[in-house]
C-alpha cells in the first residue's frame, strides 16, 4: 500500500520512460547513416517507413520501450530492426526477416554467420516469431550450435523466418547509439551478396 502512495516513484519511472525514449531516439540518425551507405534499400518500400517508438508495461511482466529501424511489417513479409529496452533485463538489437526478405537474405546471411558468431549474436530457436525475451527456450548464442549454418537454414525452411539478436547491458547506455549502429551495420553487411 505504501507504493502506492509514493509520488515520487511514479515520477521517477515518468522520468525512465523519457530518458529511455530519448535514448531510442538518438539511436535513430545513426541507424540513418547506416541504412544509406549500405545501398541496400535504395529500391526498397523500407526508406519511406519512418522510425517509431513504441512502449507497453508488460511484456512478461515488465516495461518495454522498442525502436524499429527499418521496418517493414507484412502479413508474410517483415524486415524489422529492432532496439529494445526491457526493463530489468537490459536492451538487445535484433534482426527479424520473414518470408521473401528472409528467401531474399538466407545465402548471404549463411555466408556471413562466421562474424555473427564472432560478434556473439544469438538466433531463435522457437516457432513463434513474435516472441523477444532472452530465455534459452527462445535464444541460443550462435557459437553453441554444433553445425551454425544447418541449424539457421533448418529453423527458416521449418518456420518461415529467421532472429539474430545481440544483448546489451544497461551499463552500455552512455555509448549505446553507437554500439547499435556498429552492430546495425554488422547485420547489414551480412544481408550483402557477395
Amino acid at each position: 500500500m505504501d507504493l502506492l502512495k509514493n509520488r515520487e516513484l511514479f515520477l521517477v519511472k515518468k522520468s525512465l520512460h523519457a530518458k529511455v525514449e530519448q535514448l531510442l531516439a538518438a539511436c535513430i540518425p545513426h541507424l540513418d547513416i547506416e541504412i544509406r551507405q549500405s545501398g541496400l534499400f535504395s529500391k526498397e518500400d523500407l526508406l519511406k517507413v519512418p522510425p517509431k517508438i513504441s512502449r507497453g508495461e508488460n511484456y512478461l511482466g515488465f516495461p518495454w520501450q522498442i525502436l524499429d529501424y527499418p521496418r517493414l511489417f507484412g502479413k508474410e513479409d517483415v524486415f524489422a530492426v529492432r532496439t529494445l529496452c526491457w526493463w530489468g533485463h537490459g536492451f538487445s538489437l535484433t534482426l527479424h526477416v520473414s518470408g521473401k526478405y528472409a528467401s531474399e537474405h538466407l545465402p548471404s546471411l549463411l555466408q556471413h554467420l562466421p562474424e555473427l558468431v564472432r560478434s556473439e549474436f544469438y538466433t531463435c530457436q522457437q516457432a513463434d516469431q513474435w516472441q523477444h525475451h532472452y530465455d534459452k527456450v527462445n535464444y541460443i548464442p550462435l557459437s553453441e550450435l554444433s553445425d551454425v549454418e544447418n541449424a539457421v537454414k533448418n529453423h527458416f525452411l521449418q518456420h518461415g523466418f529467421l532472429k539474430f539478436m545481440k544483448k546489451f547491458q544497461f551499463d552500455d547506455w552512455e555509448f549505446f547509439p553507437e554500439k547499435v549502429a556498429e552492430n546495425v551495420r554488422l547485420l547489414l553487411n551480412a544481408l550483402k551478396k557477395d
